[in-house]
């Protein structure tokens, strides 16, 4: 696989400024990353594009914080799936900064962000292949580069929503995880789609599979007791599974739902995750 790592901003193209619309009025959120310090990249696969931001401060500091971003608008209405997963509101990256760490970064989903840049990435890897092994490969490949790059030694992983399942996927794998923390996050994907009665992610990889790998990991998985979205049955499934929990916590916070108000406390809940 050959990868590339470029710094700089995407600009979109007047001949394809239709299809712009949505990526230019997102294209705002990266604006206010670059105003806090972070530095966009993109990390380029045979597959698809990696958007990112990076935040690197002169700080003794030995753990690379990642943020990996939901599944976004991987749905243009039910059975029907969008031409651009890009979310509206990304809220990884509003939690990325929130986050006071000195090196951080955030990573998008494949195609988000990117759609005027890289139109054949197959809406597979935001639909049945979003967790599949290509993904959570590039995932891999994208951290090992920044990793080295800001000389650092140890990562903690932050997943909101499905990206959450990327979280737990890269942890199950890697040696240098010190700490697992999900928010409103579909761990068990399987029982997810059950409850939804929508069609099985069947070329996707499960955490739950990869228990006795996580068994050892710190782990936080923060639930909103109003989320419609993922149930807090969803991550509990996940729990359970593993051969040995008891590093692991679920938090439930009561009035949130799947988008509100993780934000706001995002600072309190991350003096909340172990080992961090």
């Amino acid at each position: 696989m050959k990868w590339f790592v470029t710094v700089g901003f995407l600009v979109c193209s007047i001949l394809i400024l239709p299809a712009c619309i949505h990526f230019k009025n997102n294209r705002q959120c990266f604006e206010v990353a670059l105003q806090a310090g972070f530095e966009e990249v993109h990390f380029k696969t045979e597959e698809f594009i990696l958007y990112g931001a990076v935040k690197t401060e002169n700080c003794p500091q030995d753990t690379l914080t990642v943020y990996i971003e939901g599944d976004g608008a991987a749905w243009h209405r039910k059975g029907e799936l969008a031409c651009d997963p890009t979310p509206k509101q990304p809220l990884a990256l509003w939690l990325a900064l929130k986050d006071s760490s000195a090196r951080i970064l955030y990573l998008a989903r494949p195609g988000q962000f990117q759609r005027n840049e890289d139109p054949h990435c197959r809406s597979a890897y935001w639909s049945l292949a979003r967790y599949s092994e290509e993904v959570v490969r590039a995932y891999t490949a994208a951290i090992d580069r920044i990793k080295k790059r800001v000389q650092v030694h140890k990562i903690g992983l932050v997943g909101y929503s499905g990206g959450g399942v990327i979280a737990a996927l890269l942890a199950a794998r890697r040696d240098d995880v010190v700490w697992l923390a999900t928010v409103a996050s579909n761990l068990d994907h399987r029982l997810w789609c059950a409850e939804h009665k929508v069609t099985p992610l069947k070329d996707s990889l499960e955490p739950k599979k990869f228990g006795a790998k996580l068994k050892n990991i710190p782990q936080i998985h923060f639930v909103g007791g109003r989320d419609q979205i993922v149930s807090q049955e969803v991550v509990q499934s996940y729990v359970d599974a593993l051969p040995d929990n008891k590093l692991v916590k679920i938090v439930a916070k009561e009035q949130f739902d799947h988008h509100c108000c993780w934000q706001s406390v995002w600072p309190g809940l991350l003096k909340m995750i172990p080992g961090r």
